[in-house]
């Protein structure tokens, strides 16, 4: 009983997996956990986009100001003469202290998956801890959004060497996972919760809940097949249509899970809300009120027209991936 009761005692791991040009989505997420439940007692992992739900929800990062980090990046992205390519080392720097305090007192263990370089290795790394020794929570934000080739090198993460987008090592393990599935004839479909801080006991949590916004890349609350986001969403997110859309789904999806939440030991609010309108309707004002006032450049435009045949491309894979289901479970 006493065994039962520590256990219990112990926080419960949220983690947020990678999911490219998936803001919008998080601020969903956080939005809904914010108006159904008590944010105590938890601790977080993210990696890449993931590593922004997981900050705010520690340190009572408002949904506004996540709102206005995702347009403050886009912006970056539309303005600039190269897009998204050969990115500044201090956009992540520059962004933040628009939106947020990166030293924002902290209500719980926050940690940042990340990929080592040159080994390739996902690590995940204690902000707290971090912090302890030196290194600046600019690095480690700055060093999760650092995506080859959009980067031209590395971040130097202090005396922890140096690092590039969590998703890369994430990714990779997914892969590895999916063909040990397909050699041992595995039904399951597989997840990537192994590919996070690994079990639960490891980092002193009760249990562990995953969230990720790609459907191809499950956890345990995830966009279904008919409401899965397409490439686009994860590649070029940058109309006001995909990402309203994005918004409401991450809201809508932890809406669905809330009996699950509860069971896994999330405590509902007594004074519950659904604020998603009011939401919405705060996203679109930050979104006309930048965005739509400035025009885009060149390379932006011409990312735009590619669009359509990544869209081609979001069936093929789509194809690829229900093939690859079909011949391990007739294998089985």
């Amino acid at each position: 009983m006493e065994g039962s009761k520590n256990v219990q005692e112990r926080p419960l791991l949220l983690t947020f997996l990678p999911g490219g040009m998936t803001m919008s989505y998080y601020c969903g997420v956080v939005a809904a956990l914010y108006d159904l439940f008590e944010i105590s007692n938890i601790m977080t992992f993210g990696a890449s986009i993931g590593c922004c739900p997981a900050f705010a929800l520690l340190t009572g990062m408002s949904v506004e100001n996540m709102m206005r980090q995702t347009v403050e990046l886009l912006l970056v992205l539309k303005t600039r003469r190269f897009g998204p390519f050969f990115m500044p080392r201090n956009i992540a720097e520059e962004v933040l202290r628009k939106c947020t305090n990166p030293w924002a007192k902290r209500t719980g263990e926050i940690w940042f998956g990340l990929t080592k370089i040159p080994s390739f290795t996902f690590e995940a790394i204690n902000l707290n801890k971090a912090i302890g020794i030196g290194v600046s929570p600019i690095d480690l934000f700055a060093a999760s959004i650092c995506v080859p080739p959009f980067f031209t090198r590395p971040h130097v993460v202090g005396k922890l060497g140096s690092y590039v987008d969590g998703g890369v090592g994430q990714f990779t393990n997914f892969l590895w996972d999916m063909v040990k599935s397909f050699l041992f004839c595995s039904k399951k479909r597989v997840k990537t919760v192994s590919a996070g801080l690994g079990r639960a006991s490891e980092t002193g949590c009760r249990g562990e809940v995953v969230i990720s916004p790609c459907y191809f890349l499950p956890g345990d609350i995830t966009p279904s097949k008919s409401q899965r986001l397409k490439l686009q969403d994860h590649l070029f997110s940058m109309s006001w249509e995909q990402n309203s859309s994005q918004f409401q789904l991450g809201y809508d999806n932890i809406v669905s899970a809330k009996d699950f939440l509860v069971q896994n030991g999330l405590h509902l609010k007594e004074d519950c809300a659904d604020n998603k309108m009011q939401y919405l309707a705060d996203y679109d004002r930050i979104w006309k009120s930048s965005m739509d006032l400035v025009a885009p450049e060149l390379t932006f435009r011409i990312l735009s027209i590619l669009m359509f045949f990544v869209s081609w491309l979001d069936y093929f894979l789509a194809m690829i991936y229900s093939l690859f289901y079909y011949l391990t479970s007739r294998t089985s």
